[in-house]
């Protein structure tokens, strides 16, 4: 990479996707009679080796920097994820393009033939599909700066605390995953952008997630996960949109979930919606504005920010079953038989919680604990859901029903004192 620091990591990102592209058509057309043109080739770079190029120039670049410049070169990066989007630089990049395939001679032509467009085409849509990742990798970098894990040590306060478990964790991509969560409607980015992020962030929080509970304790995961949990579970209030409500589009733009994403259904129209900015206000005033654009994009953006704050909670509780012992296991399936209903019991824990005379910081730990430890009129099995469900809302009638056996256990120890 140029030691200048003003050469950003999107310009790179281009020239580099480019020089590619191009040292490969001239190996193509050179050899036409022994090589024909791999539609995936540059799928398999740019995913591949630039990927890993990208994540070790990152790192080796900014520690020629100092403090100052390593914050401005990564924020002006990042800048420039937003503003050279491949979809918004075509221009610019076939300038690239015809320069770098007609180097080191004079530009012949200025306009692309039918044979350049379909090989500029596939280097454009090859990197629209990665785009996202690298600048993923760039916000985690920044992330990692501001929390002082790299830069010049003492010249640098760290904006953000490093939080850990006596110095054994990271906290890196569940910082990233939940930055990423902090719109839950396609306010700032769009769907097909938003997908991306959370496709990686994903793979890279679990792998965090791995590597962190490999270097605690048993109790020390225990923590460690619940937090995890707790922070995940604030945010699914936000969740609104249903499989059900985006059905109904995938029926309408006649095309599956699975294949939503797949490259060769990139040209879809819904695909094509998707992919776009959230409308403007005067583009809302437009004649033949179609107002279901909108709707579309909240709908599909709040899908898959619910999917994949589920994902991870999912992910959570596999990693909370290995836990439990063999003898824990037995244990819980002894459970406590009652006398009252489900209702009936949640709303004593209920009463209890409320009047301070048991404490649960994580109300989530509390219902997996009457899950596990009771059985009541008709129910072995209590599920987690139907208890927080009652417990967020109760209904007046158990309160009427412990009123009375209150009464009842007064009257019982106002006969034990003698009385």
């Amino acid at each position: 990479m140029n030691s200048n620091s003003d050469i950003y990591l999107v310009e790179y990102l281009e020239h580099k996707i480019f020089s590619e592209l191009v040292k490969y058509i001239h190996e193509v057309t050179e050899n036409f009679k022994t090589v024909s043109f791999d539609n995936e080739y540059m799928t398999k770079y740019i995913s591949g080796p630039l990927m890993v190029e990208f994540k070790e120039l990152i790192y080796s670049h900014i520690n020629k920097l100092n403090n100052f410049e390593i914050n401005k070169y990564l924020t002006l990066s990042l800048e420039q994820f937003n503003s050279h989007k491949p979809e918004n630089r075509k221009k610019e990049l076939k300038e690239l393009y015809l320069e770098l395939y007609w180097f080191p001679n004079t530009i012949e032509n200025k306009n692309l033939s039918d044979y350049d467009k379909a090989f500029f085409n596939n280097g454009i849509r090859a990197y629209e599909r990665f785009f996202f990742s690298f600048k993923s990798e760039t916000e985690k970098a920044l992330i990692d700066f501001k929390s002082g894990l790299i830069g010049a040590p003492g010249t640098f306060q760290p904006v953000l605390p490093v939080e850990n478990v006596k110095d054994k964790i990271s906290y890196r991509d569940f910082k990233c995953f939940l930055k990423h969560l902090e719109y839950n409607y396609a306010y700032d980015i769009e769907v097909v952008t938003f997908w991306y992020y959370m496709r990686d962030d994903i793979k890279y929080l679990k792998k965090e997630i791995f590597e962190n509970l490999f270097a605690l304790s048993t109790d020390e995961k225990s923590a460690y996960l619940n937090l995890l949990r707790f922070e995940l579970e604030s945010l699914l209030q936000y969740v609104w949109a249903t499989t059900e409500d985006i059905n109904k589009w995938l029926e309408k733009y006649n095309i599956s979930e699975d294949e939503l994403f797949v490259q060769k259904y990139l040209v879809s129209e819904l695909y094509h919606i998707l992919n776009k900015k959230r409308p403007t206000f005067a583009e809302s005033l437009e004649p033949d504005f179609d107002s279901n654009i909108e709707i579309i994009q909240d709908c599909f953006y709040n899908y898959y920010y619910g999917k994949s704050i589920k994902n991870i909670l999912d992910f959570i509780t596999e990693q909370e079953s290995k836990l439990i012992t063999s003898p824990q296991k037995i244990q819980s399936n002894r459970k406590l038989k009652t006398n009252l209903s489900v209702p009936q019991l949640t709303c004593l824990f209920k009463a209890l919680l409320d009047n301070k005379i048991i404490d649960a910081p994580v109300k989530m730990e509390l219902y997996r604990f009457i899950s596990e430890s009771f059985e009541t009129k008709g129910s072995i099995n209590i599920s987690v859901d139907k208890i927080k469900n009652l417990f967020e809302n109760p209904d007046e009638r158990e309160f009427e029903f412990w009123d009375k056996r209150f009464l009842n256990l007064k009257q019982y120890t106002y006969s034990k004192l003698g009385n």
